[in-house]
């Protein structure tokens, strides 16, 4: 049924125009998560199993279709500023 949920919260997605050669007005050869930072040193990614609720993996799934993300990009970037807030909190 989720799965039901996520095609059509996909399907009915409204995206803006765009030129030709771009995706939502960006080149597609571009990684939108650049920031001008040298990669991490840990850029290397490994295949771990998580259990998760249901309704925030739903969440996650229409947030990375909307924005045409992979979903261990939206999961990554929600973990790095995660960390980054309770490292703030500590100091």
């Amino acid at each position: 049924m989720a799965k039901r949920k996520l095609e059509d919260a996909v399907r009915d997605t409204k995206l803006p125009s765009t030129e030709p050669g771009t995706v939502d007005g960006h080149d597609p050869h571009t990684n939108l998560a650049d920031s001008g930072e040298p990669p991490k040193a840990s850029a290397t990614r490994s295949v771990k199993s998580f259990r998760m609720r249901n309704d925030l993996s739903y969440r996650i799934e229409v947030l990375a279709a909307q924005e045409r993300r992979k979903i261990y990009e939206v999961v990554e970037e929600a973990l790095e500023q995660y960390l980054a807030r309770r490292e703030q909190a500590s100091v």
